[in-house]
């Protein structure tokens, strides 16, 4: 992994408990950091691109890549406590609602793993209908994240994993829940 986008990711969180994300600088991050501008522009587009970096490693290390977790409800209980973990962080990063949103950001990272999930499992493309369903899904999924965490994380881990699968169509979930 790239040092000095880990110093950057390292010095926006740090910054986010002292100041509200929206009010950060790139030029405060930099600082903290102590890189240049220029180094910053090199690996980010903007702050909310960094934001989504943290997500994605996030993300990957707890549902894509940790083989630690067997089942879907295991993975989506660790990514849920990773979020809850840096509860401060990502109230903070999914206030911001505009371009480069880590609520667009999210639901894209969730509908590509779950869509490439179905068709591995399924052995076919989706159907139009299933993609249809699987996109409702996942957008409703990560709005109901999005409002957990801007509203205190107090719904349990499991309460929210358990909802998560009520909601999804029993296809969809026998082609992604393995």
């Amino acid at each position: 992994m790239n040092r000095n986008k880990v110093r950057l990711a390292q010095s926006l969180e740090k910054l986010v408990a002292q100041k509200p994300l929206s009010k950060l600088t790139i030029g405060e991050i930099c600082d903290d950091a102590m890189l240049s501008r220029a180094t910053f522009y090199h690996h980010f587009k903007d702050k909310y691109d960094l934001v989504n970096w943290i997500f994605d490693c996030l993300f990957d290390r707890t549902f894509i890549n940790d083989n630690d977790y067997a089942s879907w409800e295991e993975r989506v209980i660790a990514f849920l406590g990773a979020l809850k973990a840096n509860r401060h962080f990502y109230t903070q990063a999914y206030r911001y609602n505009g371009q480069n949103s880590l609520e667009h950001h999210h639901y894209n990272r969730v509908y590509d793993t779950y869509k490439a999930l179905f068709i591995q499992n399924k052995g076919t493309d989706m159907t139009l209908e299933e993609e249809y369903c699987l996109e409702v899904y996942c957008r409703g999924a990560v709005f109901v994240t999005r409002q957990w965490a801007m509203n205190g994380m107090e719904q349990s881990l499991d309460w929210m994993t358990t909802m998560f699968r009520h909601a999804m169509t029993d296809d969809i979930c026998s082609n992604i829940c393995n």
